[in-house]
């Protein structure tokens, strides 16, 4: 599956996962933020078939949904360490001088 969301300046952010049935999500593509050009031509040439999701902002709803896959993930015996658990931005605050 590919994940589409709106960023800021007119970007996407755009990642690609394969789900495994014995472990959740692979990553394929990580999380980037790109051009909408850019994400439209690296699904053009994407080798493998995929189903585009165009993910909303304001996800605050999801956290139950977030945490019970954190659950099941630890039942499954993933101890990642917490480094690996912060947010991705992709970008930097634009500053007004």
């Amino acid at each position: 599956m590919a994940l589409q969301m709106r960023a800021q300046r007119g970007q996407l952010f755009g990642a690609v996962y394969s789900v495994n049935q014995d472990s959740g999500l692979n990553e394929l593509f990580p999380d980037t933020v790109m051009t909408p050009e850019a994400w439209e031509e690296k699904l053009k040439n994407w080798q493998n078939s995929y189903q585009l999701i165009e993910v909303e902002s304001e996800l605050g709803w999801s956290v139950s949904s977030v945490l019970e896959l954190a659950y099941l993930e630890w039942q499954l015996g993933s101890r990642p360490d917490w480094s690996e658990a912060l947010p991705y931005y992709g970008q930097h605050p634009v500053q007004e001088k």
